[in-house]
Formats: C-alpha cells, sequence, structure tokens
C-alpha cells in the first residue's frame, strides 16, 4: 500500500544534485530526511521492477544512524537491503555490480567538512543515475512518495562482507595493474585515508601489488585529523612522512576514496590535477580512446591527450555528467581537476583506490619516480578559491559582474561561466555539493592565474554582499 506525508522541509544548506543528497549534520541531514530519501528511491526501484539495494557508508560519526534509517526505509518499502559497511563509495557501486542489485546508497558527503553528511544514489548494477532519474527521486522525495509494503511483504537485510574483497580483486585484474612488476621494485608507499573509508581498503590493495605500506591516519573511527578535502594546505602530515620513511610516493583520499592526490618522493604535494593527467597517460599508452573531463579541468590533460594522439571531451563538473559523455564516446578514461578518475574497467565512477594502482604500476614498469613523470609535462598553475552563497544570492548576477570585468574574452556557458585570455582562463560556477560559488583560473603564471582568482573574488563578493 502507499503512504504519503510531506517530506520534511530542507534549510538553505541543503544540496540536491548531480552528487544526491548533501547537507549539514542535524539541520537538513537527519534520520528522518534519510528515512524519506531511502523511501522515495525505494519507489523509484520498485517501480521498475527492482527488489535489492546496496547500501554502505563513510565513517562519519552521524553515519550509523543515517545508514540504519536507510536500510528501514528501504525494508519497509519491501526491498532487501544488502549491508556492506563501511566502505568507500566506488566499492559500494561496485558491489551493486558485483551482487547484480537494483540499486545502491551510500551515505557520505564525499570530501565535504566533517559537519556534512549525505546520501549518494545509483541504479542497477551501480550505474550512476542518469539526468532524468535523478529528477524523478527529487520529486518523489518532495511529494513525500512512499511505497510501503505489508506486513508479509517486509524486506530484510543481510550482511555482505565480501565487498572489499571483490573490489580489490577487480583492480588486480585490470590491464594498467601490474602486481608482479610493482612488486620487484617493492615501492615505500605512505598513505593518508584521512581516518575514512579508504582506510578498510586501499592499505590492503597496497600491499597486495607488493609495496611496502605505511599508513597513515588509517583507523576507520571518523576523527578526521586534518581537511576531509585533500588539497595541499593540509597535507604537512603526509609530505613529513613521505620524507622520514624515505617513501617513495604517499597518497591521501578524501572521506568517501573517490578521489586521490598525490606527494612525491621529495615530500611535495603534486597539484591534484596530475592525478587524472598521470592515470590518463599510464592508461594512453595501450588505449587510444577518447578522454573525457569538465570543463574547468585544466590544460594538463589536453597536453597528455595530445601525446597520445587522441581528443578530449568536456562537459559540465560532477563524476555523473563525465561518465554519461565517457559512455557516448566510448572513452578509455575520464576525470577532473580534483584528483577523482573514472577508469572504465572497474567501474564507471570516480575511483581514488584504482587510481593509485595504476599510478603505483606505471612508476615501476617505468622505473621512475612520481616527481620525474610530472616534470615531464608543462607546467600549468590552477588557482580554486569559493565565495559562500544562499539562496537570496542571484548566481546570474555574480556572474554577470564578472562578465562585465572582461567584455571582450570569449565566454563558455557550459557550466557557469569561463572566459578565456589565450592560454590562461578563468571559470565562476555554483557548487553542487555544498551553498557556494567556486572560483578558477589557470595560466602557466602563477600570479597571472591568483590575480584573476582574485579580481573575481572581489567582484563576487560586492555584488552578493
Amino acid at each position: 500500500m502507499k503512504g504519503r506525508e510531506p517530506s520534511p522541509p530542507l534549510g538553505d544548506d541543503a544540496v540536491f544534485g548531480v552528487s544526491g543528497f548533501r547537507s549539514r549534520v542535524a539541520e537538513s541531514f537527519t534520520p528522518q530526511v534519510v528515512l524519506r530519501l531511502a523511501q522515495a528511491f525505494a519507489t523509484v526501484v520498485r517501480e521498475r521492477g527492482g527488489t535489492s539495494v546496496v547500501v554502505g557508508r563513510d565513517t562519519r560519526p552521524s553515519g550509523a544512524s543515517a545508514f540504519h534509517a536507510a536500510t528501514a526505509g528501504l525494508t519497509a518499502s519491501g526491498l532487501n537491503a544488502l549491508d556492506v559497511g563501511i566502505a568507500p563509495t566506488p566499492t559500494v557501486l561496485h558491489a551493486a555490480a558485483a551482487y547484480e542489485a537494483d540499486g545502491c546508497m551510500t551515505i557520505t558527503a564525499s570530501h565535504n567538512p566533517a559537519e556534512w553528511n549525505g546520501v549518494e544514489f545509483a541504479a542497477e548494477n551501480g550505474r550512476l543515475l542518469a539526468a532524468e532519474e535523478r529528477e524523478e527521486l527529487a520529486r518523489a522525495f518532495e511529494r513525500g512518495a512512499c511505497a510501503l509494503a505489508p506486513w508479509d511483504a517486509q524486506g530484510c537485510v543481510s550482511v555482505r562482507d565480501d565487498a572489499i574483497d571483490r573490489h580489490i580483486e577487480r583492480i588486480l585484474a585490470l590491464p594498467e595493474v601490474d602486481a608482479e612488476a610493482v612488486g620487484e621494485r617493492r615501492p615505500r608507499v605512505v598513505i593518508d585515508a584521512c581516518n575514512g573509508a579508504g582506510s578498510v581498503i586501499s592499505p590492503a590493495l597496497l600491499r597486495r601489488l607488493g609495496c611496502d605500506v605505511v599508513e597513515l591516519f588509517c583507523t576507520p573511527d571518523g576523527r578526521f585529523p586534518r581537511s576531509t578535502e585533500p588539497t595541499g594546505e593540509g597535507l604537512d602530515a603526509l609530505r613529513k612522512a613521505v620524507r622520514s620513511e624515505d617513501a617513495d610516493i604517499g597518497f591521501a583520499h578524501d572521506v568517501d576514496a573517490d578521489r586521490t592526490v598525490i606527494v612525491d618522493e621529495r615530500g611535495e604535494f603534486v597539484p591534484e590535477e596530475y592525478t587524472f593527467a598521470l592515470v590518463a597517460d599510464a592508461i594512453l599508452r595501450d588505449d587510444r580512446r577518447p578522454v573525457v573531463t569538465t570543463v574547468v579541468t585544466g590544460g594538463l590533460v589536453d597536453e597528455v591527450a595530445a601525446a597520445h594522439g587522441v581528443d578530449v571531451f568536456r562537459t559540465p563538473v560532477g563524476v555523473g555528467h563525465v561518465v554519461d559523455r565517457m559512455c557516448e564516446v566510448d572513452a578509455a578514461v575520464g576525470g577532473e581537476s580534483t584528483g577523482g578518475v573514472v577508469i572504465p574497467g572497474t567501474h564507471m565512477t570516480a575511483d581514488g583506490i584504482a587510481a593509485l594502482a595504476v599510478i603505483v604500476t606505471a612508476m615501476a614498469r617505468g622505473r621512475m619516480s612520481v616527481s620525474a613523470w610530472a616534470a615531464g609535462f608543462r607546467r600549468y598553475h590552477l588557482v580554486k578559491a569559493k565565495a559562500p552563497m544562499d539562496s537570496s544570492i542571484d548566481v546570474e548576477d555574480a556572474l554577470g559582474a564578472v562578465v562585465d570585468m572582461y567584455p571582450d574574452a570569449p565566454m563558455n556557458r557550459m557550466d557557469g561561466l569561463k572566459l578565456e585570455f589565450g592560454d590562461a582562463w578563468l571559470a565562476v560556477r555554483p557548487s553542487g555539493t555544498e551553498p557556494v560559488l567556486r572560483v578558477f583560473a589557470e595560466s602557466p603564471d602563477l600570479d597571472l592565474a591568483r590575480g584573476l582568482v582574485a579580481r573575481a573574488l572581489e567582484r563576487v563578493r560586492e555584488v552578493t554582499g
């Protein structure tokens, strides 16, 4: 039978977009909201004849209650919940394919700050939701759709404890991953998982590859010792560990491990856009299909693609957009400038765990350091910043104010605003994961990139107050 009640009201902090639902804990992110989201998702899944949904979570303290709310909503609606426990987002999606499930829910806010949490959804076999499916889910939630099952048709929860092992085996089977080559070199690797979901898989994968592994912040307890978004500013401990341990490379994940960034053997941070570029370089050596990335990913990936003679296609920001385009053009690899990489051989989603395996293998096969590898490309400086935004702000007014600063610059409106200045560019867009405006600029000249960002931020703040 069907029940319908208005869904709980959402505050200005709530974001319902291409990456699912995210909000601040105890504000718009509550067990009641997660219950309603699960019931809405169950309604959509059941209408398509589905019977089972994989559920996993990252290590945020609010994840336990949200996880139980999600399984309650699914089982009360007649679906079986397959519990994979604490697991990275790419592991949950891979599990949905491995178990032939009809969808999956991951309780995570990915790289958002610790006070946030969220829910990411995928369809059958872990396929990312298409735009129309995301809209259908949002409508079902807003109208309070609730396909409750009678007493004798309730779903059940079953624990699946092999999701991590299955994901590791899938990664080890990639042609770009070679445990024998890595084992011969036995690189010393420091892995910083931020005490997030990557803690339960990345150290184990690296050991299976034959690495000498040093674990840093790999206790999956949700006590985040640094920024949840892995950027150069928050990785001092990893940099020090790489130097003190005389390691060959260091890796850092965000909380759900869909991203990976690099620290080289000197303890120097490698800008996050290099993760995608280096993985693409490794894959394109044997696979000359196109590359897909976003409109705000820098020129480094274009240089890599040109070196291998392949095309680059660009999309709006968001892994869902990247994956859709990858399927359309049969791409070899896709990714973003944030350290997220989509490797089709594992699954069609950003997978920071698979990315580090490809990078370690390429270093072993090429007998090269990561600093030497990265130095083989022209240096681009990609500068990023953000400004707070609430529902009272007119985004178009803010973007228009930036356009007025550079009226003669070629303009791209694929996603927000992008202005071209020869070998430099400036972009401003509303975030799809938190209530901010993001500002990006890239140039071979670091001072120019910083200046473009600073002037755009100043102008945006004048308009938005």
